[in-house]
């Protein structure tokens, strides 16, 4: 469909395409500058896979197209007219209805190695079960599932009739919608391109592309590739950055005590996913947060949420601070390939925390907040519930009683609560996922909810498992704000307020008790821990509560582990929620009003307890 040949032949060119069974073009790996063994070839970077508009690509009049493409990638181009995503294709006759995506995508696993390229959907739906974000997830999956690392998605022509154009902008807003829920999908911005391009690159419709139009799409596949880590080869040994760990002894005791501070807006500090590597196995990343973000020079410590991002084997992820080796607590356990999200407390050590991964993974931080100097108290409560979306189910705040669909937003109004008292500027809360449908991620923010889809996660889930996760956040217009971008039942529990009460004393961290080795905790027969003996010294007089990292170390069939006093009963509410045969840490606070801590587990569970920080009754008056 040459652009020089008359409108009504390109028409009947692009309709002739359409009824094109599928094309598969490799076009040669890029030379390299000095001869190689003869040997297996090199795997192809890329899979294609399309429908009639990236089928003008296979076209003749294609060819510059293919050659501007494959002179700077390898690619298999597998594209066909009226091919749908995830459902069965339509069909143009006399040609028999095309192969769907998700079908070419697993019968050409394992010929491609670098990066999945999807440029169908225009016969699709948007929202259904069956439409293009039921798609995304199920593509990703496979992709992941075969170990491909990168999915570039191309948006939609905003062309066609007026349907049409309403059709693909809804796709479009839904692509990117995705971004926050899938670090490996890349979007390709076709509607934006080809929204400046000649109205006579293209056939009739305005849709199918010419010859010109087939070559810019092409240039828009290699340039969008060309910014896209080579995430299978992120793991190798070569790859990975990071610098070798302090061999002193780790930082001990504990910093000044000071007052709670957040951040209105999380601050992303660290995201490896734009590095050459992973973070490497026992390797340490130092991040330098005092005196930037809004957090003063004189900060003893700072709220963070780590989030380990496709580890290439299971990990344990310490922070600590960057004054003397790392510690034995860690306060992130993420299996291979998975994405998870933990809170932590960490104390700063010469203006910075240091991050080290047991296994090479990639590292996302968010910042929350920070201790220093005076500012709000800390009061620790007995755990209350102030959301439970299942029907029936006792809330303090007045939330509609039904799973949250994926996307949605749900406003949280604390006004009135006596457990929220005038005054309060932040409250600590356990956010958990009961029944996600999809993987996914859940965030809780500040204040009232708007539109837009948060750029941070708090908790990170997989489809059919209940994942918990401990948030510190700001309260404003007496509000905070619930998201999910999947389906999902969940609960959000109170275990601090922020504003009135007392101050915080960061540690170091310090390892409180280890039950490895020794007998679990199982029901009946909780962990007795003596507050007032520590490792490294006595409790601070006057402390009313801890903040701890506890970990529970997986049992076949997961388990739920508790904290509070032992003069009181076993909190009603899960605090750390560990998925079958997954280690599983959280951020508990508890209130401390005896001599005795007791951990207690639904199942007979081994954890480890580590203290981040004490928090100080207020000065009587």
């Amino acid at each position: 469909m040459n652009a020089h040949l008359p409108r009504r032949t390109r028409l009947w060119a692009a309709l002739a395409s359409m009824c094109c069974l599928a094309a598969t073009i490799a076009a040669p790996a890029r030379a390299t500058a000095e001869p190689q063994p003869r040997a297996a070839a090199a795997p192809v970077e890329a899979l294609l896979i399309g429908d009639s508009v990236m089928h003008g690509m296979a076209q003749t009049y294609g060819a510059p197209a293919r050659a501007l493409l494959g002179a700077r990638h390898s690619f298999i181009l597998q594209s066909a007219g009226c091919r749908r995503l995830i459902t069965t294709s339509c069909r143009i006759l006399p040609a028999p209805a095309p192969t769907n995506a998700i079908t070419v995508l697993k019968q050409f696993a394992g010929t491609y190695n670098r990066v999945l390229v999807i440029a169908a959907g225009y016969n699709d739906p948007t929202n259904t079960s069956v439409g293009v974000g039921a798609a995304v997830d199920t593509i990703i999956a496979e992709a992941r599932r075969q170990g491909i690392g990168a999915v570039v998605w191309l948006t939609y022509r905003e062309a066609g009739s007026s349907s049409n154009r309403s059709r693909f902008h809804a796709h479009n807003v839904l692509l990117r919608s995705k971004l926050a829920q899938y670090p490996d999908l890349h979007l390709a911005d076709w509607a934006t391109l080809s929204s400046g391009l000649p109205s006579s690159w293209f056939s009739a419709d305005g849709i199918h592309l010419g010859g010109q139009a087939a070559t810019a799409m092409a240039k828009l596949i290699a340039d969008t590739i060309d910014t896209i880590p080579w995430i299978p080869l992120r793991c190798q040994s070569w790859r990975v950055i990071g610098f070798p760990a302090d061999t002193t002894a780790p930082l001990t005791g504990t910093a000044t005590e000071g007052g709670v501070h957040l951040l209105t807006t999380p601050a992303r500090i660290v995201d490896t996913r734009t590095a050459s590597g992973k973070l490497g196995a026992n390797r340490v990343w130092p991040v330098v947060i005092a005196g930037s973000n809004g957090v003063p020079a004189d900060a003893t410590a700072v709220f963070v949420t780590v989030t380990a991002v496709r580890p290439c084997a299971s990990t344990a992820v310490r922070a600590y601070p960057c004054q003397g080796g790392p510690p034995l607590a860690s306060i992130l356990n993420a299996p291979t390939d998975a994405v998870v999200a933990a809170p932590a407390l960490v104390r700063l050590g010469n203006g910075g925390i240091c991050l080290q991964p047991s296994a090479a993974t990639d590292i996302v931080v968010d910042l929350t907040g920070w201790v220093g100097g005076a500012g709000d108290g800390t009061a620790p409560i007995e755990p209350v519930r102030l959301v439970d979306t299942r029907s029936g189910q006792a809330e303090l705040a007045a939330v509609p009683q039904s799973a949250l669909t994926a996307g949605q937003h749900v406003s949280v109004d604390l006004t009135g609560l006596t457990e929220v008292p005038d005054g309060t500027t932040a409250v600590s809360v356990n956010l958990t996922a009961l029944s996600p449908a999809a993987a996914g991620f859940l965030t809780v923010t500040p204040g009232v909810c708007d539109a837009a889809t948060p750029t941070t996660s708090t908790l990170n889930v997989a489809a059919g498992q209940a994942r918990a996760a401990a948030a510190t956040v700001a309260v404003v217009d007496h509000a905070v704000c619930l998201y999910s971008s999947v389906a999902t039942d969940v609960t959000l529990d109170l275990q601090a307020t922020h504003g009135a009460g007392g101050s915080v004393v960061p540690a170091s961290p310090i390892r409180w008790a280890d039950t490895r080795g020794g007998a679990a905790v199982s029901p009946g027969s909780p962990l007795h821990i003596d507050v007032d003996t520590l490792p490294s010294g006595a409790a601070p007089v006057g402390r009313s509560g801890a903040m701890l990292s506890i970990v529970a170390i997986g049992t076949p069939a997961g388990s739920v582990v508790w904290a509070a006093p032992c003069s009181e009963p076993a909190p009603t509410f899960p605090q750390v929620v560990a998925p079958p045969t997954q280690n599983t840490a959280n951020r508990v606070i508890v209130p401390l009003d005896a001599g005795e801590l007791c951990i207690s587990a639904s199942a007979a569970t081994h954890v480890v307890v580590d203290l981040e920080a004490w928090v100080l009754a207020p000065p009587s008056s």
